[in-house]
């Protein structure tokens, strides 16, 4: 019994069990934190190489390499339209950005899910404004002049 009490009242004792827990610790928080950022499908990078495939083939291989679902409005967004797409360990929205060049189609990830859309068109046709110059005079209901 003097053995036990010896080792743990003893100073050399206490430090190499305060370490042990210590790096038990300090291990459990970084496995939480790597957990924690690998996490989010935002951050996931796929390689991608399709070529003379329709836009709802590419989304469709999208959905099977990562966690995320499309929602698209089929009548506005053609998924019919022929493209070729390359990507080695890039991001999906690189890939979108890629996919959907030069189309009124916009994109928007919220959390696993992508939401495709189509700019609204007053953002596409610049906005004219004519200007006339007006000259008269202002008249009540029994046409008598309003003064200024």
């Amino acid at each position: 019994m003097k053995k036990l009490t010896k080792f743990w009242n003893s100073s050399e004792g206490s430090i190499k069990f305060d370490l042990r827990i210590k790096l038990t610790v300090f291990l459990l928080l970084v496995a939480m934190f790597k957990i924690n950022a690998t996490n989010y499908p935002q951050n996931d990078k796929i390689t991608l190489d399709m070529n003379q495939a329709r836009v709802q083939e590419v989304l469709f291989k999208i959905e099977s390499l990562t966690e995320f679902k499309f929602f698209i409005d089929t009548d506005k967004v053609d998924v019919q339209r022929v493209v070729s797409i390359k990507g080695k360990r890039t991001r999906v929205s690189k890939l979108l950005k890629k996919l959907f060049y030069g189309t009124n189609v916009t994109y928007t990830i919220y959390n696993k899910q992508i939401i495709l859309k189509t700019k609204d068109a007053k953002h596409i046709k610049p906005i004219i404004i004519a200007q006339a110059f007006v000259k008269g005079t202002i008249t009540n209901t029994n046409n008598e002049p309003i003064p200024v």
